[in-house]
């Protein structure tokens, strides 16, 4: 018997989110599994604890998110490199 090759699946829906090193932006948000979802964690870019699923942001962005409680990454602290205080 020989081997059947089976096509790979279309991944669709990493359109929007990239691979960690694939950009310089100063600034990720981590996609959720439910791309329909609020972001799960906001990054220093290069941060080695963001997941597969991210997409790069401006500054603003990224504050804004933390402003509407989405999560600081505990390793590369992003809050405090753009000086946020909550409350």
């Amino acid at each position: 018997m020989c081997c059947v090759t089976i096509p790979r699946a279309s991944f669709s829906t990493r359109t929007s989110f990239s691979y960690p090193g694939s950009s310089s932006s100063d600034w990720i948000l981590e996609g959720d599994l439910n791309r329909d979802a609020p972001p799960a964690a906001v990054h220093v870019g290069g941060c080695r604890m963001a997941g597969k699923r991210w997409k790069g942001v401006p500054r603003d962005v990224a504050l804004r998110a933390l402003a509407e409680g989405v999560e600081a990454c505990g390793h590369c602290r992003p809050e405090a490199e753009l000086g946020f205080v909550d409350g």
